[in-house]
């Protein structure tokens, strides 16, 4: 799902998402910088986890899963 405030700068594709905004280009990257969002992108790939789960799969804090 696209966060409502990127909903307006982010295109979906048929298999692709393609980033329109600036802000949006360095939320994204920044995000992705970010080890433990994407250990939890990994995780979270082909099913819903709840935080709980996120949280002892990637070995992080319950806080980090919730900020993530």
């Amino acid at each position: 799902m696209v966060p409502t405030a990127l909903a307006t700068s982010i295109d979906r594709l048929v298999d692709r998402v393609v980033v329109r905004a600036d802000a949006a280009v360095d939320n994204l990257l920044r995000a992705l910088k970010d080890l433990g969002f994407r250990a939890i992108l990994d995780v979270t790939g082909d099913e819903a986890l709840s935080a709980s789960e996120i949280s002892e799969r990637c070995d992080l804090p319950r806080s980090s899963t919730y900020r993530s």
